[in-house]
């Protein structure tokens, strides 16, 4: 073999190296999806593309977050951290000495009211009486004494129903100083010294049903509504649960980082919303679970031979824009007709 043709075919060989790199590097750069790979990371298989699935966590259907009242002591707490408690069950106390201090002196107040209100009226009477009976020499000045009694009266009457309203706080106080549960759950969290100021003092997860927390960005968010029917997927097994979306929050946002931006819109901040999915059952899930989440469209069908889909959108990371669809149909019906599936 001649050197030349030797030469050749390495030039030839270095160039088709050159060619593939070229087109791996493309396809990184386009596609912001996670390969995924090996027995526990499965994906499902489906009718749908890829790009309909979405990364979804196990959330408690509720969490009850606590927080410590400022201005009190905690006396006693009655729980602790993985304890399972009942609606109803006592959790903490706070130290209600003060308020029954307190709460003694301000009925002996109001009782010492009562008692000045009963001789005012005993001397109005008195007074009212005199006057009728022509036993006062100056008429003018009884009616001055009945007025002034009927004043204090009045003042005193009002001073009662303050202290009333005070009586009423200070009860309400130490009947509220010991917290219990509004919910059946789990003690996940117990406040310590070492936490923040902003930390809640008990976090208490409920029990029973779950539900789906999922993250779609802003150019996909408008493909997803509330009531929609949805396929969550096991990340480790074929077991499957079917779902509703139960709410799209719009109110509360997250961008991502400057590179999904990029990718997405070309500049600027990605914009990304989390979903929730309320499931038909829960049976075969822990909290914590991470799983594949798949809106059924209208039109749509699960076509188990279509073959295994490789590529799974993250829900924290932008969107795929190397398989934009042609959706220009997709305004006048709502839904989502991808130009490969048929």
């Amino acid at each position: 073999m001649s050197k030349k043709s030797s030469k050749r075919k390495v030039l030839t060989f270095v160039i088709i190296i050159i060619a593939i790199l070229i087109v791996l590097a493309f396809a990184m750069r386009r596609h912001r999806t996670k390969q995924v790979s090996g027995p526990e990371n499965d994906i499902p298989e489906s009718g749908q593309d890829a790009s309909n699935l979405y990364m979804g966590v196990v959330k408690p259907q509720k969490a009850w977050e606590i927080q410590k009242d400022a201005d009190k002591k905690i006396k006693e707490v009655y729980v602790s951290e993985g304890d399972e408690v009942k609606n109803g069950q006592q959790l903490f106390a706070y130290d209600s000495t003060e308020d029954q201090s307190a709460l003694s002196q301000a009925k002996i107040e109001l009782e010492d009211l009562g008692n000045q209100l009963k001789d005012l009226n005993n001397q109005l009477t008195q007074l009212q009486n005199e006057k009728k009976s022509g036993e006062s020499t100056g008429f003018d000045d009884i009616d001055d004494q009945i007025n002034d009694v009927k004043n204090t009266i009045r003042q005193t009457e009002l001073s009662q129903k303050t202290k009333q309203v005070d009586i009423n706080n200070i009860q309400s106080r130490i009947d509220n100083s010991v917290v219990k549960s509004t919910i059946d759950g789990v003690i996940k969290h117990i406040a310590t010294s070492s936490d923040t100021e902003n930390t809640p003092y008990m976090t208490i997860q409920s029990s029973g049903a779950f539900r789906i927390k999922c993250r779609i960005d802003e150019l996909n968010v408008g493909n997803i509504k509330e009531g929609m029917k949805v396929k969550v997927y096991s990340r480790v097994s074929d077991k499957t649960w079917d779902g509703t979306i139960s709410k799209i929050d719009t109110d509360t946002k997250s961008t991502g980082s400057e590179e999904q931006s990029s990718q997405m819109m070309g500049e600027g901040e990605a914009t990304n919303y989390d979903f929730y999915v309320n499931l038909n059952s829960s049976d075969g899930l822990i909290i914590g679970q991470h799983v594949y989440v798949e809106p059924e469209y209208e039109g749509s069908s699960y076509d188990e031979e279509a073959g295994n889909v490789t590529e799974v959108k993250e829900g924290t990371e932008g969107t795929d824009t190397s398989k934009e669809k042609d959706t220009k149909d997709s305004s006048d019906t709502g839904t989502e007709k991808s130009e490969d599936k048929k």
